[in-house]
């Protein structure tokens, strides 16, 4: 169960969490016309705020949904949200949908604007060792085909595929789903960028059939910082054989080591170790 922090923000209002009510004919919950993003908080700090409210407004535009928000004013409500929440270590979720109104697939309803908070989903871990190593599947749904959306954003409605093989990996027993391609390529997991290590080169699938997540961006560049080869390249299953590490990222996973995809077993070593030390180094640096 998750704890909601007490206040929210709708539509450029402060508010109760436990008013926030919205129509039966709202566009977005009939069609899946919502925007999000998923920011931590370390420290009493939003991480990565900006980049994540930047993130939102081009998701926003690419659903043709126009805000009439700045992303500074939205980066200081959620400031402001974080003090009256008294949010140590937590989570927001600001969410963009189109609104009540007409139901015709063409309406373009005016868009609503929320955001609201809950304290920490999962406790900080500041060595990898002591995390749980994932065991994953790979999905029988495929990613969507890259061509029939706009892949760079974090859209509502095509998270449906996904969290359904997440429940079906649960019920058979597994952490999370590797999600592949139409062609068979390996794209993420359900909610997380994934990153493999084989013969001492760091790999991940380019930005073509992916979300290009703001922890895999960050990964990125701080493997470049320790030296760390890394190629970003697309691959099929067969590739993770003789692959010595594994690990996802994301807001919500941070860093996590993968223990096994099926059959296929790997170890959090010492590519995994340090990209995690350096993580927890760059969360501390940007919120002490």
């Amino acid at each position: 169960m998750m704890d909601y922090a007490e206040k929210a923000w709708l539509n450029g209002e402060f508010t109760d969490f436990d008013k926030l009510t919205f129509p039966i004919q709202t566009y977005g919950l009939h069609y899946g016309a919502s925007v999000y993003e998923g920011i931590r908080v370390y420290n009493s700090k939003a991480f990565k705020l900006k980049q994540h409210i930047e993130r939102l407004f081009v998701s926003a535009d690419l659903l043709k949904m126009k805000l009439n928000y700045s992303t500074d004013e939205v980066c200081k409500a959620i400031e402001t949200l974080i003090i009256t929440n008294q949010l140590e270590g937590g989570y927001i979720r600001p969410i963009v949908w189109r609104g009540a109104g007409d139901l015709l697939i063409s309406s373009f309803n005016k868009p609503e604007f929320a955001i609201f908070t809950w304290h920490r989903m999962s406790p900080f871990i500041d060595d990898v060792k002591d995390k749980k190593p994932l065991r994953l599947t790979v999905s029988k749904l495929t990613r969507y085909n890259p061509e029939s959306y706009p892949v760079g954003a974090k859209i509502g409605g095509l998270y449906a595929s996904n969290s359904v093989a997440k429940y079906i990996a649960h019920e058979e027993g597994y952490d999370d789903a590797i999600m592949l391609t139409h062609k068979g390529i390996v794209a993420e997991s359900v909610t997380a960028n994934i990153f493999v290590v084989k013969d001492g080169v760091l790999f991940t699938p380019t930005e073509e059939n992916i979300l290009n997540g703001i922890t895999r961006q960050l990964v990125i560049e701080l493997a470049k910082e320790h030296n760390i080869e890394i190629k970003e390249m697309d691959f099929d299953l067969s590739f993770l054989e003789g692959a010595q590490e594994v690990f996802l990222t994301g807001t919500a996973c941070e860093i996590a080591p993968v223990a096994s995809i099926n059959n296929m077993c790997f170890v959090a070593g010492k590519f995994t170790q340090t990209l995690y030390n350096a993580f927890i180094d760059h969360i501390k640096k940007e919120t002490l």
